[in-house]
């Protein structure tokens, strides 16, 4: 962030937190950080999940399939959704996809969906010296329509970020019924609710492997 919002963050944060009757924090990790960071009183803080919206949802074969026409040339394809930042750790999953592609001559793809955001630079540095990079789409951002199909098509979703106050993509996934791989730190296994495959965001060999777990020997469409 600019360093003038940083400041901003840095000055007002503590003392809102501090000012509030009472504070509202969207996963357990977040109220921890409230309370170790700023020094708020837990029985101050009440936990309040975000959920997916009601049009998220499992679609048919047929959608799937066209899904998979239109965007990965009818292949098997994994999916990330977020804006593009260092934070999402989309310099990691690339690496990962390209080491899980060497590994095992997988036909999957990888979509890259979300608006190009701050410091994307390295990102597209590694994207350009990817091996497999022709098996990369990053097709920007896409309507509420494209994006439910994306997530109930895809092999699975790869969500796995350094730190999150929550991960909303891993509970559209989940409600869309696409597996999920994500972080195994932050709050995403408490989000994930025991309903992830679990990796170390820091590690690509774990990424990679994460990715090789979720591959069946013939994918299917999923009803």
């Amino acid at each position: 962030m600019s360093p003038l919002v940083l400041r901003y963050y840095r000055y007002f944060t503590p003392r809102f937190a501090k000012a509030s009757r009472r504070v509202v924090a969207v996963s357990e990790a977040t109220r921890q950080d409230l309370v170790q960071t700023y020094g708020v009183g837990p029985e101050k803080i009440s936990v309040v999940y975000n959920a997916a919206d009601a049009h998220f949802r499992p679609q048919p074969v047929a959608v799937q399939q066209a899904t998979r026409e239109r965007f990965s040339a009818g292949k098997p394809y994994f999916l990330f959704v977020g804006a593009l930042q260092p934070r999402k750790n989309l310099v990691n999953l690339l690496q990962a996809f390209d080491q899980f592609k060497a590994a095992t001559g997988s036909s999957a793809k990888l979509l890259v969906v979300g608006r190009t955001a701050w410091k994307a630079g390295p990102i597209f540095e590694v994207y350009q010296r990817m091996h497999y990079r022709h098996d990369v789409h990053l097709t920007g951002r896409v309507t509420d329509a494209e994006l439910v199909a994306l997530y109930a098509a895809a092999l699975a979703t790869c969500y796995v970020p350094y730190c999150e106050g929550f991960g909303i993509p891993i509970i559209e996934a989940q409600a869309c019924a696409s597996p999920v791989i994500t972080s195994n730190c932050s709050s995403m296994p408490e989000v994930a609710g025991g309903g992830a495959r679990l990796v170390d965001p820091l590690s690509v060999d774990s990424i990679a492997a994460g990715l090789g777990r979720c591959t069946p020997p013939k994918a299917t469409a999923r009803s």
